[in-house]
């Protein structure tokens, strides 16, 4: 009985799958998937140029800035980029339909074939590329919409939507022969596209149109002389190039004319049409081109890491530790205190926190402290230390390299103008081709370092400014000359491999700070000043981990940005406070000192979100919590460090605009806001230290 009720189950459940095989919506699907897995790759620069361009709000920002008046040729570059990223999606997606062959030549009882719609393959190989191109319009249209809803960008990028739809679904067609088959004002029938596309055959390159074949042609050629270029010009000229391409606006707005929205439209072009000509080839070699570059990648990434950190190889100067330099510090400053105040009154010693946060944090915090010490001079002299994290690193010790070099307060024009510099560009050029190309190779190449880029960059707009090459110059020389009149650098660092914290330093990192770790005692080498502040600003995805070798010149570890382990700067400010209130309690003679923390924050943290999270919220939730809880853990760090030190000996320094982005990028609206509030900050509580 339970035999025969099983069988007949069987039976009919086979039956059900064999009506879904061969139902309509089975045979279209199956035959989606046979068309758009040729096209994978094409698929997948769309959904990175898509994803780019709608959630990358440093790329908005740019797109919004050429929009305003006053970039007209920036605006013609980017039509230009994108048109090309139209036709590269829409053409490559074309070529490799017509140069792969989805089925196998029909035989008898071939199981592949059973769905198989001859017609209905012909209409997608034809209109599935003119679709992905249109989603290229679709895309754009929607960032525009992002930014502003109407506006006349959207109007023209919508016509050119419409005329895009009119030309490649009207236009003229030609056979293999090279005979017109469909005039522009007709949509081909299946008889007439049956003569231009052949599911069954692969016509390769030589079989296309002339005027298709010549077209193919140049675009690969320019493709490839853009690949070359980017790969072989040495970085100094690129990056030269980038400043002397820069547009500025009546209202001193500038950009980039080849910014990173537009080096990434190209990029797309670039990487589109070679990957077209990579494919054809590796089809005539029959020949799994795309999984072996994969699978070399994988085993290259062993050994062709080429982000290794730059050194000194002069002999590094000797540190000392930090309570022997604070008995040195205290000894020379309470001598001045003391002469001007009575023995009752403590000399208070500020330690400064800075947060990371890209080019927004080196802004806030490199212009919050111009600004406190030009209202307070008195009070740098009293500074003992600095604890910074990725772009607050950036700004502080631009700063202190600043004020040292000027030998007076650093001011507020070069400041900004260092500051407020587009280091984004630089960065995305070497991300989207020397950096990308290295994956590929079975050596390091140290020159495509996308880091080193960034550092170059800054050391170059630090250069031009101020006249000095500070940031090219080895971190301790900036205490060569006065250890005590600049304050004392620790910049935070992440070790991937075991989670430690890693300090950068001018002092040796001791007992005092717990499971820390030394970095220029492992490595035994002095570091550039533009490298020790790049090894604490690695900011996810956009620069790599730092690869650090050891004093026997061996491998060490990988180091990362500090703020993975703790972004506010807090934790080792903390641990300095710690220090020298057990440093007061056994010191031989009476010390009279009060020590103060200055937190500098540039996140303005909101309580409410735009959405609630819906959408694959099981898969998206782990990561969803763990970012948003990762980036929140300021406030309960900066509320311990309160409750710990008291309010008296506490100073916080908000940013309270969320509009500014996170990165490398600031245009003048953000500097506007972030000055705007810098400017109406009094620190009246600083003055109380002071009396």
């Amino acid at each position: 009985m339970l035999t025969t009720i099983f069988l007949s189950f069987r039976r009919r459940l086979f039956k059900f799958f064999v009506w879904i095989r061969n139902s309509v919506f089975f045979g279209f699907m199956a035959d989606l998937a046979r068309v758009l897995y040729p096209l994978r790759l094409v698929c997948l620069m769309l959904a990175i140029g898509g994803f780019s361009l709608l959630t990358f709000q440093q790329l908005s920002e740019i797109l919004q800035i050429m929009m305003d008046e006053g970039f007209w040729l920036a605006r013609g570059v980017f039509l230009a980029a994108f048109l090309g990223w139209t036709y590269a999606t829409w053409y490559t997606a074309r070529f490799t339909l017509d140069a792969l062959c989805l089925y196998t030549k029909p035989r008898q009882g071939n199981r592949r074939l059973i769905n198989c719609s001859r017609r209905r393959l012909v209409f997608m190989m034809a209109f599935i590329p003119r679709l992905l191109g249109l989603l290229c319009h679709v895309i754009i249209l929607v960032a525009f919409i992002q930014i502003k809803f109407l506006s006349k960008e959207v109007l023209i990028y919508s016509i050119l939507m419409v005329v895009y739809l009119l030309y490649v679904f009207f236009r003229a067609e030609s056979s293999r022969t090279g005979q017109s088959y469909a005039q522009w004002y007709e949509l081909a029938s299946y008889e007439k596209l049956s003569q231009r596309f052949d599911p069954f055959t692969a016509y390769g390159w030589k079989n296309l149109p002339l005027d298709e074949h010549r077209l193919i042609r140049t675009t690969l050629w320019i493709s490839g002389i853009l690949f070359v270029l980017f790969i072989s010009t040495p970085r100094s000229w690129q990056i030269d190039f980038f400043d002397a391409t820069t547009l500025v606006a009546s209202d001193k707005e500038s950009v980039h004319l080849f910014n990173a929205l537009i080096l990434l439209l190209i990029s797309l072009f670039v990487w589109l049409t070679l990957s077209m000509y990579l494919q054809w080839l590796a089809s005539q070699l029959y020949i799994r081109l795309f999984r072996m570059l994969l699978v070399l990648s994988v085993v290259f990434s062993f050994f062709n890491n080429n982000h290794a950190i730059r050194t000194i190889d002069t002999p590094m100067a000797v540190r000392n530790t930090l309570p022997v330099h604070f008995n040195g510090w205290y000894q020379a400053k309470s001598t001045v205190w003391y002469q001007t105040h009575a023995d009752t009154v403590p000399m208070p010693v500020f330690i400064i926190a800075a947060e990371g946060g890209g080019s927004r944090a080196a802004y806030w915090t490199g212009m919050t402290l111009h600004k406190l010490y030009q209202q307070y001079p008195e009070a740098y002299p009293y500074t003992f230390a600095v604890s910074s994290v990725s772009g607050g690193s950036v700004g502080a010790a631009m700063y202190l390299a600043l004020h040292q070099t000027k030998d007076s307060l650093a001011t507020i024009q070069e400041l900004k103008r260092m500051l407020s510099k587009d280091f984004l560009t630089p960065v995305t050029a070497a991300l989207l081709y020397p950096d990308l190309a290295q994956k590929f190779l079975p050596f390091p190449v140290n020159a495509f370092d996308r880091s080193r880029w960034l550092e170059d960059i800054w050391a170059k707009t630090y250069a031009k400014n101020i006249q000095h090459h500070d940031l090219d110059s080895a971190f301790l020389s900036l205490w060569k000359n006065r250890p005590y009149d600049i304050p004392a650098l620790f910049l935070n660092c992440t070790q991937v491999e075991t989670g430690q914290k890693v300090l950068i330093s001018n002092l040796q990192i001791g007992s005092d700070f717990r499971d820390a770790i030394d970095l220029l005692q492992m490595t035994g080498k002095d570091v550039p000043l533009k490298t020790a502040i790049s090894m604490s600003a690695r900011f996810p995805l956009v620069t790599p981990p730092a690869y650090v070798k050891d004093t026997a010149n061996n491998v060490w570890r990988n180091v990362v940005d500090g703020g993975y382990f703790e972004n506010t700067g807090l934790g080792t400010a903390t641990e300095i406070y710690l220090f020298l209130q057990k440093a007061v309690r056994s010191a031989p003679t009476p010390i009279r000192i009060r020590p103060v923390i200055i937190s500098i924050v540039n996140n303005a943290y909101q309580t409410d979100t735009t959405s609630t999270l819906r959408f694959m919220y099981e898969l998206r939730t782990p990561v969803s919590a763990f970012l948003n809880a990762w980036d929140r853990r300021g406030i309960g760090t900066n509320f311990i460090a309160r409750s710990l030190i008291g309010d008296q000996n506490f100073i916080n320094i908000p940013l309270k605009t969320a509009n500014v982005p996170l990165n490398w990028y600031l245009s003048k609206t953000s500097v506007d806001l972030m000055q705007e509030q810098i400017n109406r900050n009094n620190f009246d509580e600083l003055k109380n230290c002071l009396k």
